[in-house]
């Protein structure tokens, strides 16, 4: 299975379902499905964790303060519509650990570390033609990625 007994505080009926296909899906048999379900599950906890814990926000004013600094402010329509990309969630909580419990925060930020560095194999296994994976590295992704998701959706 790619998840085996997480589970979630989040009220989304999104990550309800995310979580139920994980927990039905055969990491061995179908790798390549459940790296495609781990990113998606991993990028929606994190957004909902954001969202829940008031961060959301903060996350998109960074973003908007950062392109203003480069001399390419958002309108306030491109405001309202800005919607932060995984990449964007990720850089931002890695440097904003303190978002995370005490007791949490080490193995949470290892693993966003971790997922981080795994990123660029997932997006290529998603988007691109002849990107092939296995049982194994999907195992180890998955491994890397449990901690954070364990913080995100069940705190």
């Amino acid at each position: 299975m790619l998840i085996y007994n997480l589970s979630s505080i989040s009220s989304s009926p999104r990550i309800a379902s995310f979580l139920q296909e994980a927990r039905e899906i055969s990491i061995k048999e179908h790798p390549y499905t459940a790296m495609i379900l781990l990113r998606v599950l991993f990028e929606a906890a994190l957004r909902d964790y954001l969202l829940r814990h008031k961060h959301y926000q903060k996350v998109k004013d960074s973003i908007f303060e950062e392109q203003a600094v480069q001399g390419r402010p958002f309108s306030q329509k491109q405001k309202r519509d800005f919607t932060p990309s995984l990449a964007n969630m990720l850089s931002w909580a890695v440097k904003n650990t303190e978002i995370f419990s005490s007791d949490l925060r080490r193995g949470t930020k290892t693993s966003i570390d971790n997922f981080i560095k795994d990123l660029s194999r997932l997006n290529g296994i998603v988007h691109e033609d002849g990107v092939l994976t296995d049982f194994s590295e999907a195992k180890q992704i998955r491994n890397n990625a449990l901690k954070a998701l364990e913080t995100f959706l069940g705190s």
